[in-house]
């Protein structure tokens, strides 16, 4: 990949492990550029950002999605079959089904549900000496989001729906027990069940 800058060293997976949501921004700051190459899993990889980054990965022509997720994220966040690795006309119908979702009337009424669940919660958290924040939007965003999409959500499963949606983000790409925990919790998620 000649004229690309480099991340450093050989291999960039524990780098991305400890820093998914910020390694690909980083990377490209201490560069000064808006991609490098880097090796992933070992296998050659460009990372991308910018307007530029987002103009090829929308471009039909320009990308193939097939094969490109390690099935480790398949089988956790992305879940197999996802509009994530389809290409084509399967990936229009999919992604059509779900941009049916984001129009300004139904964002409106997420933004809604969510900030209705806030003025649930802010309450309790002010009467407490110490809240765990992140434990309470999660447990929050969950019912503000199954709310949303009019999926059904009794008060005994919530801790365990809450737990199950955590898993699929936050232990996507762990390794060994979280890994096959988060596995479990999509399949049980996409079955509907509890456990």
């Amino acid at each position: 990949m000649f004229g690309i800058p480099s991340a450093k060293g050989f291999d960039s997976t524990l780098a991305l492990l400890r820093n998914p949501y910020g390694f690909i921004s980083e990377t490209c700051r201490a560069l000064d550029t808006d991609l490098f190459e880097t090796r992933i899993l070992l296998q050659e990889t460009i990372c991308m950002t910018g307007a530029a980054a987002a103009k090829v990965f929308y471009s039909e022509d320009k990308l193939i999605r097939a094969g490109s997720m390690p099935g480790r994220i398949q089988k956790t966040l992305l879940g197999e079959g996802g509009v994530q690795g389809l290409d084509g006309a399967a990936h229009q119908h999919r992604k059509k089904m779900f941009m049916s979702l984001m129009g300004t009337e139904r964002i409106a009424a997420l933004q809604g549900t969510s900030l209705h669940m806030l003025d649930k919660y802010a309450p309790d958290w002010e009467a407490r000496n110490e809240v765990v924040l992140y434990d309470e939007v999660r447990e929050m965003l969950t019912r503000a989001v199954c709310a949303w999409a009019r999926v059904p959500l009794d008060e005994a499963e919530v801790a365990t729906r809450t737990a199950q949606l955590t898993a699929l983000f936050q232990d996507a790409g762990a390794i060994g027990p979280k890994h096959w925990a988060a596995r479990l919790a999509r399949h049980r998620l996409e079955n509907g069940q509890h456990g």
